[in-house]
Parts: structure tokens; C-alpha cells; sequence
């Protein structure tokens, strides 16, 4: 049945406008008189908690649930599912019961280095954190750099906390729960440099110097102090669901008193710090990092959840041996694997790793939440978000993701594109692009460019495949992104590794589209119009 007019009823009014909007751009007429189709959604508290019903007659789909998260679940399958063309749209055709395999369906914005989420308007990465709890995503996990800012009353902080607030209020409505990560002793700028932690011997990943030691008495009560600031005028408001408590990457110190930081210092500061959390936010769940641990401290820290199991509700691990049947959550990586600038040349597509990835961590795991540093990673964002929902293998995501971002019904050439990108996935380098990058020389002389094998076909491919795309899918950022990525690696490959006119012109298109125009490079392609070095110390 071809559907080109729907009907769309629900009490959830955020939710219908919401679904409105996206069928109305893929060409289906929304309208309430003599529909060729209609499609209601509703809260129904009698339904079990974590499934969403659909029941189906020719000319109607009723999406059920009993809380809004699985609800946005339901419709946003629906929404996936269904295949859209010239002439209407074919409904899914599901029905039953749906029961989304992981609880816990997270994905975490690094807000930092002026990239998408820190720069872009702010009804831009709202309609982004829409559209992924359309594809299942439940918890909306963040981070108040605290680094950034001299200190809590700062304008330049406070800004950012109602940036924040604005995101978490987004999520919010669209049924997610919303988890901030705290690094325990992290402090702002202006931290009391007496106070501050010793580097040597505690640095693991990123580090700012302006954390503080909390085997120092009065950097204990700071700590505490700053933290109990944060709970009553932050955390609070925000009505935060979870807290997850970092250690290292920008964590740690490396004093005589510290050692051993993960398994004694580290943990006993999440008790204290848990104790502050509970009395003022007695509902919020707690998840423990073990970011960086090495196989005997995480075996020690998974001994004292042993002994006391109300340390934490979850314990995050993303590489090293676990348990089956405990509550473990990941951490996955899905924005700076073998690419700089992050998202520099357009779309991340890493599918094959990331299954081979997911299918040796799937079993240990209630669920987890990728690291993004921006909306380059699209596809990566995805693949995880099914592989929570359902375990759906990477490549039948892909071939959903190309039929509803870019209508098309036919994925064959646009995957075989896809895999040639990601077989091409590597860093590139050439003669100024460290200047450009850094203001330095490079450390290292250049290696000479690899071969990109196909780099030629995948280009043509999408070059012929966007003559043939619907006007919404063309001019999507979703397609630029990808489109521009195979015609750079062709691109650079034809110039023996160095940027043309035309690469210019895609590294210019790119910026705009991530809004990065005075983005740190870590996250900025290397256009030569750019203005802002790799300034942190990470």
C-alpha cells in the first residue's frame, strides 16, 4: 500500500510534531481530513515497563508504551522502517511486542573545543539529540568541562550550564534520561594552585593542571565543597538521572599519598562524593568508571562492588575481561580512531570494526554509550544505537540508515562506496598541514601517502548516485558528509596526497556544515581559511 497523505494522533504533542516534521520532508502529506493512512501513538501504563506494542490494520498503526522512552522507540521504528518513494511512502509492516535488548541506550557529547555541539545553534543540536532518540537512544550523557571556565560563577560558565540545560530539556521531552560525567578531582582554571594535583606519575590521557589532590586535607574539603555547589545549583535543576564518576583522562594525581589513585584514592572519593549526591539527590543512580584501569586495578575495583554492591548501580569498562551477569556498561569510541582532524574529511564510516568490536564485548554489557566529538560520526551513532535496540548487524543499519537519510531504495552502490571509505580510513598527512594545524613544523618526517585503493570508484559511485537522490536527500548534511568524504579521498589520492582546489573547496563546505569556524583543528578540517590552533594541552 502506498500511503502519500497521514494522519498522526497522539496526546504526546512534542512527539507529533516531531514525526510531522520528518515524514512531511520525505514528502508524505500530513493531514487530518480522509488520510490514506494513519499512524497514533500513546502511553498506555497498563503495558509492562522497556517494551512498546504495535498493532496494525491496513490504514493504521497504533504504537504503544507505557513510558515515553520506549514510546519514541516505537515511532522512531516506524518511522526507519518504512520505505519512502516518488510516489508515497510503505508503511512498516511490524506488529507484536518490541522489547529493546539493552536498558541503558546511551550516547555522550563531548562539549568542548568550540566543535558542533559547543558552536552550532542551539535548535541544531536539538533537532540532532531528536532525531537520536528516534533511533532508540535513552540516556543523553554529557560533561561540564570545568577546566574551561575560572570558575562556577563565570559568564562564560554560566552560559555554557544553560547550554547544557537546553540539551537535557530536549532529551528530556523525547523520553531520555539525562547522566553527566564528573571527573573527581577536577577543578575550574582558577583552582588554588597550593592545592592542585601532582601530574608526575598520575597523568593517564588528558590533563589540564588544574585538578586538585585530595589526599591534601584542604583539597579534600575543596573537592567536597565544589561538588555540593555543583549538586544543589546544577545537578539539581537539570533533575539528573545518573551520575557517572571519571578517574582518569582528565582525572587522577600521581602523589606520594594518591598511589595507588585507582584502587584506593579514586574509588573511596566516589563514596564521599556519592554520600553529597544522595542527600541532595536521593534518586539519582551512580556509575563508576574504570576509564584507563589496567587489568589488576579493574579486577580490584570489580572486588569491591563484589563486597558492596551498593558502590554503584553501574560499572563502565570498555576493553579489558568481565563477568557475565553484572552490571557493566561501555564506552565506545567512535570519533578519533585513525582520522585527524576528527571528522576532517568528512563521514567516519567504521562499521566493520565496530562489529567485530560490539560482538566480542554484547554479552557483558546492559548497555553503554559512544564517545562523540561530532555529527561526522553519523553512521557510527546509528550502528551502536541498533546495536542496543536489537543486535541488528552493522551492515543491515547502514542499508535502513541509506534508505531513510537519503531515499534511496536501492543501497547496493552507496554500501559498496561505504566499505571502500572505510577500507581507506587512515590518517593523512602532507607538506604544511602540520603548520596549518599546529603553527609548528611536524615532529616527524612525512610518510608517503598510502595508495586509497578505489578511492576513484567510491567518488563515482556517489557522484552518480547523487544525481538520482530526491531533492531532501541531497541537500541533507548527512549525504554532504559522506559525498565529500569519497571526493576528498579521490581527490587527494589523484594529487599525490596533497589538497586541490576542489579538496579546499570540501574542507570550506565541511567547517560550515560543523559550524567550526573557530573550532580548536582537533576538530576542524584542515581548511586553509581556519583560524584557531590545537591550543590544549591533551
Amino acid at each position: 500500500m502506498k500511503v502519500r497523505s497521514l494522519r498522526i494522533v497522539s496526546d504526546e504533542k512534542k512527539l507529533a510534531g516531531v514525526l510531522e516534521k520528518r515524514f512531511s520532508a520525505r514528502g508524505i502529506h500530513i493531514s487530518a481530513d480522509a488520510p490514506d493512512f494513519t499512524l497514533e501513538t500513546r502511553l498506555d501504563p497498563a503495558l509492562p515497563p522497556g517494551v512498546f506494542s504495535v498493532e496494525k490494520t491496513a490504514s493504521r498503526t497504533v504504537i504503544s508504551a507505557a513510558d515515553r522512552s520506549e514510546l519514541v522507540c516505537g515511532a522512531g521504528r516506524f518511522l526507519h522502517e518504512s520505505v519512502y518513494g516518488k510516489d508515497g511512502m510503505i508503511p512498516w509492516d511490524g506488529h507484536g511486542m518490541f522489547a529493546p535488548e539493552k536498558p541503558f541506550r546511551g550516547i555522550y557529547f563531548a562539549v568542548h573545543f568550540q566543535n558542533f555541539y559547543h558552536s552550532a545553534p542551539m535548535e541544531e543540536v536539538c533537532e540532532y539529540i531528536t532525531d537520536l532518540a528516534l533511533w532508540g537512544f535513552n540516556v543523553f550523557v554529557f560533561w561540564y568541562d570545568l577546566h574551561h571556565f575560572r570558575n562556577f560563577d563565570d559568564p562564560e560558565s554560566a552560559a555554557f550550564r544553560e547550554r547544557l540545560k537546553t540539551f537535557a530539556a530536549t532529551a528530556k521531552a523525547m523520553g531520555m534520561k539525562r547522566t553527566c560525567l564528573y571527573a573527581v578531582n577536577e577543578s575550574f582554571a582558577d583552582s588554588p594552585a597550593p592545592l592542585r594535583a601532582q601530574k608526575e606519575n598520575g597523568i593517564r590521557g588528558g590533563w589540564y593542571d588544574s585538578q586538585i589532590c585530595p589526599s591534601k586535607p584542604e583539597g579534600k574539603e575543596y573537592l567536597l565543597k565544589q561538588f555540593g555547589n555543583l549538586c544543589r545549583n546544577f545537578y539539581a535543576g537539570l533533575q539528573l538521572d545518573s551520575l557517572c564518576f571519571w578517574p582518569y583522562d582528565q582525572g587522577g594525581c600521581g602523589c606520594k599519598d594518591c598511589v595507588p589513585w585507582a584502587t584506593q584514592t579514586y574509588p573511596e572519593l566516589c563514596v564521599e562524593l556519592e554520600k553529597i549526591l544522595k542527600s541532595i539527590l536521593p534518586d539519582c543512580r551512580t556509575i563508576v568508571s574504570a576509564w584507563m584501569f589496567r587489568e589488576a586495578e579493574w579486577n580490584s575495583l570489580l572486588e569491591r562492588r563484589k563486597k558492596t554492591p551498593e558502590f554503584c548501580e553501574y560499572l563502565l569498562e570498555e576493553f579489558l575481561p568481565k563477568p557475565a551477569g553484572q552490571p557493566f556498561l561501555g564506552f565506545p569510541e567512535i570519533s578519533m580512531t585513525g582520522m585527524y582532524p576528527w571528522g576532517g574529511f568528512g563521514a567516519s564510516i567504521l562499521a566493520r570494526k565496530q562489529q567485530q568490536h560490539w560482538d566480542g564485548q554484547k554479552r557483558f554489557l546492559q548497555g553503554g554509550f559512544p564517545y562523540s566529538e561530532g555529527i561526522f560520526e553519523d553512521f557510527s551513532k546509528v550502528i551502536y544505537s541498533q546495536f542496543y535496540c536489537r543486535d541488528s548487524p552493522a551492515s543491515e543499519t547502514m542499508k535502513k540508515y541509506i534508505g531513510y537519510e537519503f531515499g534511496l531504495n536501492d543501497p547496493a552502490p552507496v554500501m559498496k562506496a561505504l566499505s571502500i571509505l572505510e577500507d581507506n580510513h587512515h590518517i593523512r598527512t602532507w607538506d604544511g598541514l602540520s603548520e596549518l594545524l599546529t603553527g609548528k613544523p611536524p615532529r616527524r618526517s612525512l610518510e608517503p601517502p598510502q595508495e586509497d585503493p578505489g578511492a576513484e570508484e567510491a567518488f563515482a559511485l556517489l557522484k552518480e548516485t547523487d544525481a538520482q537522490l530526491p531533492e531532501w536527500g541531497r541537500k541533507s548534511w548527512r549525504w554532504r558528509i559522506v559525498y565529500l568524504r569519497a571526493l576528498l579521498d579521490a581527490g587527494l589520492k589523484k594529487n599525490e596526497g596533497k589538497p586541490d582546489k576542489l579538496c579546499e573547496k570540501a574542507f570550506d563546505e565541511l567547517t560550515v556544515l560543523y559550524h567550526a569556524q573557530h573550532a580548536e583543528s582537533t576538530v576542524s578540517p584542515p581548511a586553509k581559511s581556519r583560524n584557531n590552533y590545537w591550543t590544549s594541552s591533551l
